[in-house]
């Protein structure tokens, strides 16, 4: 299987959501938590006593807005200019799944990464991250396999080849 294409700034920040993306169980956690701050918010704005109107009451609004604009705003920022300043992620690149690992070469470098160098691997709508350690993935996005069926053969590749798929 071969896979090539460029990088684009788009394929970070859609990375960086996959790999923020939380288990099935902690992202329902966080729902539920999500919504008992709302909760509390409105029942502190409702059914308080306005003369007691404290700074206390601003905090759980506070913290919201606090992780919109982290997650909404600066996350994709931040990817965007990692992009802006990372040259090499600019460059064509190949990739080439073969039973002893992942070659990947560009302008100037090329290697192969065996697969018991990886840990785990994620998906996503748009790409697959493939984990060396907990916070240290490459990115392969799936625009850079062509068909569905190439796309298909990764994932069955991945989940010979990496130890643990993550959901």
């Amino acid at each position: 299987m071969n896979a090539s294409g460029t990088y684009t700034a788009e394929d970070l920040v859609w990375a960086s959501w996959v790999h923020l993306r939380p288990r099935r169980s902690l992202a329902i956690a966080g729902l539920i938590l999500l919504a008992l701050a709302l909760g509390l918010t409105s029942i502190t704005f409702v059914n308080g006593n306005p003369h007691e109107a404290g700074w206390e009451r601003w905090v759980v609004p506070g913290f919201l807005l606090y992780f919109a604009l982290a997650f909404g705003v600066g996350i994709p920022y931040k990817c965007r200019r990692a992009y802006q300043q990372r040259k090499d992620l600019q460059r064509p690149c190949t990739f080439c799944a073969q039973e002893e690992g992942l070659q990947f070469s560009t302008e100037g470098i090329s290697g192969t990464k065996a697969w018991s160098d990886y840990v785990k691997w994620k998906e996503g709508r748009s790409s697959f991250l493939i984990y060396m350690s907990d916070n240290l993935y490459q990115v392969m996005p799936k625009r850079f396999l062509g068909s569905d069926t190439e796309v298909g053969a990764f994932r069955e590749l991945l989940q010979r080849k990496v130890a643990r798929r993550e959901a």
